[in-house]
């Protein structure tokens, strides 16, 4: 059974068709639950129609509000000018880049490929020579295992 929860306030203000209203009646008729909550909002409509009359407005409201949008537009500003130094510092590197950025690009081409050659050459070495792998796993564990034992004893002296 399909509950006409979001129908209950308009048939309630008399907003509903005439076919959606003779729906909403005969489920009313057989859900208790949507009878007692269609109650519900009737006696919340009433008590709210009461209070209509008794809620004063501050004599200042108006002022009030008007200083909030002030200090709002100024907050707006305020982040106006940090995408301005946004903006500034990305025209800045694009100028940079503009300029310079021929040198830039062959420094960071020759080490890519210098990179990629000393990859190469240590991947040869280890397949040509494996004692050269060997040698290099014992190297790196011996300075693992010297590090640990100094980084030990600085803890050490630091604590006392």
């Amino acid at each position: 059974m399909v509950h006409p929860i979001d129908e209950l306030s308009a048939y309630l203000d008399d907003e509903l068709n005439t076919e959606n209203r003779l729906l909403v009646e005969r489920h009313l008729a057989l859900c208790p639950s949507c009878a007692s909550m269609l109650e519900e909002l009737a006696e919340t409509k009433t008590a709210m129609a009461g209070w209509s009359g008794a809620i004063e407005l501050p004599p200042d409201l108006e002022i009030n509000v008007l200083r909030a949008v002030e200090r709002e537009s100024g907050y707006r500003s305020w982040i106006g000018s940090w995408s301005f130094i946004a903006v500034a510092g990305i025209l800045s590197m694009a100028a940079f880049w503009f300029f310079f950025g021929g040198i830039a690009l062959k420094v960071f081409s020759v080490a890519y490929k210098m990179l990629a050659a000393f990859a190469y050459l240590f991947s040869n070495m280890v397949t040509v020579a494996p004692s050269v792998y060997g040698v290099v796993l014992t190297a790196i564990l011996l300075l693992l295992a010297i590090s640990a034992v100094s980084l030990r004893r600085m803890l050490r002296s630091s604590l006392q």
